[in-house]
């Protein structure tokens, strides 16, 4: 039950924090190497809803279908730094999901097991500055049941965003796959900056998450659609 318009204004609000050049330093070297990983990952969780301000509805459910990034129907056009995205939604409401441009036209396509929450688009990557359209489809051979809007960010501010990425880097101290380290790397990084949708793909990114990966992602799906 977390973000619709707030996201938004975040995006826009991350957007001018990049641009006067705060919160990109490397703010990850000096993390405390006790912490826990679930603590770690409870943290991000933490700063992804702290500006929830759509409590009593969820904000991801639209009639059937439920989605939780990279965009939703409540968001308005949130503004995202990953130009491959990592597409989530509840399982067992989505039987076909697509990417079209502002011309309407379908440039990429998945048909989900009804188990699956999410899928790494895997099409040409997204150009930074244009809009597209995330169709999701509760009856694959009907028409879309949501389609929300995103626009992938622009080519000046994504790199701003990678360069504090890559500078806030720090070796995988913990037990966890490397994968799963990067990804929590990004999340936490998004998150520090008010970049909520693309944390939430971060965190649904690894291909083999550890149990305590998986509790925060089930968590994320309860608290979006339920």
């Amino acid at each position: 039950m977390i973000w619709s318009k707030s996201m938004y204004r975040s995006g826009l609000s991350s957007l001018l924090i990049v641009a006067l050049g705060l919160g990109l330093s490397s703010d990850a070297r000096a993390q405390d190497s006790s912490i826990t990983w679930q603590s770690r990952l409870n943290n991000i969780w933490s700063r992804i809803i702290k500006d929830d301000e759509d409590k009593d509805r969820p904000w991801g459910s639209r009639g059937d279908v439920c989605a939780i990034a990279p965009t939703n129907p409540n968001a308005g056009t949130p503004i995202i730094w990953h130009n491959q995205p990592v597409i989530v939604w509840q399982a067992g409401t989505v039987a076909k999901v697509s990417l079209q441009n502002t011309f309407d036209e379908t440039l990429w396509e998945y048909v989900p097991s009804a188990d699956e929450t999410h899928v790494v688009y895997d099409g040409e990557p997204l150009q930074p500055g244009q809009t597209y359209t995330l169709a999701l489809h509760n009856i694959a051979s009907l028409g879309p049941t949501l389609i929300p809007d995103f626009q992938v960010m622009h080519p000046i501010f994504r790199s701003l965003v990678g360069n504090g990425l890559e500078n806030s880097f720090m070796p995988n101290e913990f037990t966890v796959s490397n994968e799963e380290w990067m990804a929590i790397h990004q999340a936490d990084y998004f998150s520090k900056r008010e970049l909520s949708f693309d944390a939430i793909q971060s965190l649904f990114s690894v291909s083999d998450p550890s149990s305590e990966l998986l509790a925060i992602q089930e968590q994320v799906i309860e608290e979006a659609c339920d």
